[in-house]
């Protein structure tokens, strides 16, 4: 082999190297954005099932009011109630909430 094509020989492998440890780069990005995904996909179904909850929850309220109108001793144990279930709620929240 003549000098010159040893020359471009060499100059193709280190490009193939450079090419190629570019390529680890890469995948390693592509892994760790996938995890981060999974991570993402993860909170979003958290907060669709919450929100699902809090409108079930809204609903439900919705009717204890409309069927107890007339009754105010059961419209103020139903106010007492959701009074008692909002503070446990706040509570919850501080508690599983990092300091930011």
């Amino acid at each position: 082999m003549d000098r010159a094509a040893h020359t471009k020989l060499n100059h193709i492998i280190r490009q193939l190297g450079l090419v190629l440890a570019s390529l680890d780069v890469v995948t390693n990005l592509e892994q760790n954005m996938s995890a981060e995904l999974e991570s993402v996909k993860a909170a979003v179904q958290k907060n669709t099932d919450a929100e699902a909850s809090a409108i079930a929850l809204m609903q439900r309220l919705s009717q204890l009011i409309t069927d107890n109108i007339n009754d105010k001793p059961a419209l103020q144990q139903l106010a007492a109630d959701i009074n008692a279930q909002a503070d446990a709620l706040a509570a919850a929240v501080v508690a599983n909430t990092p300091a930011g």
